[in-house]
């Protein structure tokens, strides 16, 4: 049998439930700045990079840094937020490549399966489409040797083992992108706020496949 619950609780319950529809309604658009993408050697003058937002996050992996010759951004992630999709941002991926003795990192904005000594790193940013004027080309280069090696206009890999790979997105230069609150997932048991609040309460456990409240009990347990 459920315990009954005091008045003070279903006065807690609705506050919650009250303040969590006024944060929802005030979820606004934000404006969002290109910020540096930072560039490092993964392990000496001619191995591919390690490319990043967070400066201290290649100094912390003991990598070399290697600006780009010019301006060279990229526009950061926000948690909870997401690019306005009328904008072009393209989400860029990261793997890292172990190919021992060689480790390098491989960057695209398509995502796609690699091979088991590819480990997806997540998205470290948003690029712009190729050709957008907005943007700055993005080259890569290729060796067998040292994997990928990524440049902008005006500089080229140290040595002669790389081939050219082409560009298929642009860095921004700069720039300020609006970016929109990313949707709460669907309530799965509409309506039902105040039976999963007291099931927390008695102690239950919530199913929101059944829309249930579990008591895990021997040999047997109401439900509601």
């Amino acid at each position: 049998m459920l315990k009954k619950s005091s008045p003070t609780r279903f006065l807690c319950l609705a506050l919650f439930l009250a303040l969590a529809v006024s944060q929802s309604a005030l979820a606004q658009d934000i404006t969002v700045q290109a910020t540096p993408l930072h560039r490092f050697i993964t392990q000496n003058a001619t191995l591919g990079h390690y490319l990043t937002p967070d400066f201290n996050g290649g100094v912390a992996l003991n990598y070399r840094y290697q600006p780009f010759v010019g301006q060279a951004d990229i526009v950061p992630l926000v948690p909870g937020y997401r690019p306005r999709a009328d904008q072009g941002l393209q989400p860029v991926h990261a793997w890292k490549v172990d190919q021992r003795p060689r480790i390098y990192y491989y960057y695209s904005i398509y995502f796609f399966p690699h091979g088991s000594d590819y480990t997806y790193l997540g998205i470290i940013g948003y690029a712009l489409p190729k050709f957008d004027p907005r943007g700055i080309p993005f080259h890569y280069w290729y060796s067998q040797s040292y994997g990928y090696y990524y440049t902008v206009n005006g500089e080229f890999p140290p040595c002669c083992t790389f081939a050219y790979h082409d560009t298929s997105w642009n860095l921004p230069v700069g720039g300020s992108f609006i970016f929109e609150p990313i949707p709460e997932p669907p309530e799965p048991c509409p309506g039902m706020e105040f039976e999963r609040q007291s099931c927390a309460m008695n102690g239950g456990s919530w199913d929101d496949t059944s829309c249930s409240c579990q008591f895990f009990c021997v040999p047997y347990c109401n439900q509601y």
